[in-house]
């Protein structure tokens, strides 16, 4: 029915697609947001906070993988 739909209406089609494009860089752009905020964050801790995270994320997946077995 969506074929058929665009087949008649290849205007719709082509407004469904521009949307679609709009939005995938929408996300692509807020990614990088996030990664660049993240970035930013792990920047900003000291050496002694950098440790304890890493040490923390080691024991949560440890955690996670004895939980999955």
């Amino acid at each position: 029915m969506i074929a058929l739909y665009f087949t008649a209406e290849p205007k719709a089609a082509e407004d469904f697609l521009k949307q679609v494009e709009e939005w995938e860089k929408e996300e692509e752009e807020e990614e990088q947001r996030h990664y660049d905020e993240l970035r930013d964050y792990v920047n900003s801790l000291s050496k002694a906070e950098l440790q304890q995270l890493y040490y923390d994320a080691l024991i949560e997946l440890e955690d996670r993988r004895r939980n999955y077995w």
